[in-house]
């Protein structure tokens, strides 16, 4: 009798433990999805992500040039340095670092271009900036004011420091003089606006081989940092984040 009594749990038992295997045997197994790369490895210095973010990091430029001949011309839309000859600018470029410090526009009507190649042609950039954070950064302003006579540079004046057109301040040795490195502001985002109308958000990083917040006396000039975005055409959208 007590074998008869425990005979039903037994089987209940035996049953549930059935139908358990058998839900596990037919339940699909999720496949997992290869995750898309964050970022394509354009060149040895570039990085494109896919939200359309180019970064360029410690580019060298040939600081064996004389000060006067330190044009790198760039081009957004090609995502690269085109050329680097000061009085042979190349047939595409949006901005130029001058002397690996400096941005000049590709816009011939600017007055101190007079002397260049290129003063008169029908090339028309133009830069805003706001002093916001390049992530901070999520649309282009309708208040922004371009004026073509505008460049982004550095400055080692005091009063100056906080201008919005200087990236960074000039670190110098208070006795002599003598500049020791550059340090960038992190609320420095310029906005340019291209021939076609098109906007790009753009952070000058760095000017030498360390980290932004790592430069010191030790560092090296002629490494270009700068990342952006170029909103499409008709739009204001900026956002990388």
């Amino acid at each position: 009798m007590k074998m008869f009594k425990r005979l039903p749990i037994i089987t209940l038992f035996i049953l549930a433990f059935s139908a358990c295997k058998k839900d596990d045997a037919t339940e699909p197994k999720g496949e997992d999805k290869p995750t898309e790369p964050e970022f394509e490895q354009v060149d040895q210095y570039t990085k494109k992500y896919t939200n359309g973010m180019v970064e360029v990091t410690n580019y060298p430029i040939d600081m064996t040039r004389s000060n006067a001949r330190l044009y790198d011309f760039y081009s957004f839309d090609e995502a690269k340095f085109t050329g680097n000859l000061r009085d042979e600018p190349p047939a595409t470029w949006d901005i130029v670092f001058r002397s690996g410090v400096l941005v000049w526009l590709n816009n011939g009507e600017v007055e101190f271009n007079q002397e260049m190649n290129w003063y008169g042609n029908d090339s028309r950039v133009l830069v805003s900036g706001v002093n916001q954070s390049f992530e901070d950064v999520s649309a282009v302003s309708s208040g922004l004011n371009f004026n073509e006579a505008w460049s982004v540079g550095v400055t080692n004046e005091p009063t100056q420091k906080d201008y919005l057109f200087n990236w960074a301040w000039q670190v110098s040795n208070t006795e002599t003089g003598e500049a020791l490195y550059f340090e960038p502001a992190a609320d420095r985002t310029y906005i340019f606006k291209l021939t076609d109308g098109r906007y790009v958000k753009f952070q000058f990083v760095n000017c030498m081989d360390t980290k932004a917040e790592d430069n010191s006396a030790s560092s090296k000039t002629g490494f270009l940092s700068f990342r952006y975005i170029i909103a499409k055409a008709g739009s204001t959208d900026v956002k990388t984040n």
